[in-house]
């Protein structure tokens, strides 16, 4: 099953760089096919979203796609309540397990797609000075000033991290919609930053898995060694593509992964 297991992690890796998640919601929908027990595969994947992660974040820190200061706020908040989810994991059903996932994916979709409202985009120029600051980022030979909301970010990471723990995601897949649909973060901006988040979640949540001995060593050395080859080929593309294809690649790995898990 070596093969196998090589190629989910090149998959998983490579949509993990381009599309900034953490690649769980991709490679435990693979492993479960593979016939690996739903406990294992979410260990795997902390296991594997860490190591994605760091190899994607060093090509998006070096093309500038980067909000360092949202990453750091996030990433904070969300320690503590990865540790929490971590501990529920082996004390639930696989079943429900998979469908919290699913519907966890669901929400993503329907964040993602959400319109922008004139009152919601009020709402952010007037939020209060103490939680919204004016940010700037530059990439290549553009940049772009958006404001960025401080609490938003606090929700956001508290509530992923808990999502990250529990299911070994590393919630990607519901940061990048929440970044773009809850925060107007720019899209490419919010993919770059997705992956710094999850570097610390998912290395407390692995930490934590490992000393529930859920860990199944063959299947975490393959699909992190070629997740961390494919991370880098996915970030390396994604300045040649448009926003526009990437939402609809995003939408749709996210409703195939829904589909299957339900």
């Amino acid at each position: 099953m070596l093969w196998l297991y090589l190629l989910i992690g090149l998959i998983s890796g490579f949509c993990s760089g381009l599309l900034g998640v953490g690649g769980g919601f991709i490679l435990i929908p693979l492993l479960l096919l593979a016939r690996i027990p739903v406990e294992a595969a979410v260990s795997a994947s902390l296991v594997f979203i860490f190591f994605t992660s760091a190899s994607g974040t060093l090509r998006h820190g070096y093309q500038g796609t980067v909000d360092w200061r949202l990453a750091a706020v996030v990433g904070l908040s969300s320690i503590s309540t990865t540790i929490f989810g971590s501990f529920l994991t082996v004390r639930l059903p696989s079943s429900f397990l998979q469908a919290i996932l699913g519907t966890c994916i669901v929400a993503g979709l329907f964040v993602l797609n959400r319109p922008p409202t004139p009152k919601a985009e009020l709402a952010a120029v007037k939020a209060p000075r103490r939680w919204t600051v004016s940010q700037t980022v530059r990439w290549a030979d553009r940049s772009i000033t958006y404001p960025l909301n401080i609490l938003k970010a606090i929700w956001v990471g508290g509530g992923v991290g808990f999502l990250t723990g529990l299911l070994g995601v590393g919630g990607g897949f519901l940061k990048v919609p929440a970044f773009v649909g809850f925060m107007a973060i720019p899209l490419r901006i919010a993919i770059g930053t997705s992956l710094l988040t999850i570097l610390g979640s998912a290395l407390v949540g692995a930490v934590s898995h490992w000393g529930q001995g859920s860990l199944n060593v063959t299947v975490v050395w393959t699909t992190a060694l070629m997740g961390v080859v494919g991370a880098q080929l996915g970030a390396a593309l994604l300045p040649r593509l448009t926003d526009r294809f990437l939402k609809i690649l995003v939408n749709g790995l996210l409703a195939l992964s829904a589909a299957f898990l339900f």
